[in-house]
């Protein structure tokens, strides 16, 4: 992790960078943002898979639908392996200290 003094030198290198090379501001505006507009649809997707599985678990319980319950728990299982497979993108520096 960068310390506030590091992370403020970075962001004046960068700025000055990008107003010398416009190219490398189109870089810059285009690298970053699309790939955490990703990430963050993606675990919204799979918390909303997980919480429609969770409630049809509860309902095929309720029901006495035994196949229906263990099915919709194992896509809950699922989505919450993949949720922490595919961490929030602000979680990615705990990834990269704990490797």
């Amino acid at each position: 992790m960068l310390s506030d003094h590091e992370r403020r030198t970075l962001e004046q290198i960068q700025s000055e960078l990008a107003e010398s090379d416009p190219e490398f501001a189109r870089f810059l505006a285009v690298g970053e943002t699309p790939a955490t507009l990703r990430a963050l649809r993606r675990n919204y997707v799979i918390w909303f898979i997980a919480a429609t599985a969770a409630l049809l678990t509860i309902m095929s319980a309720a029901t006495g639908l035994t196949s229906g319950a263990i099915l919709c728990a194992t896509v809950v299982l699922g989505a919450l392996v993949c949720q922490l497979w595919w961490p929030h993108p602000g979680m990615r520096h705990l990834r990269r200290r704990n490797r």
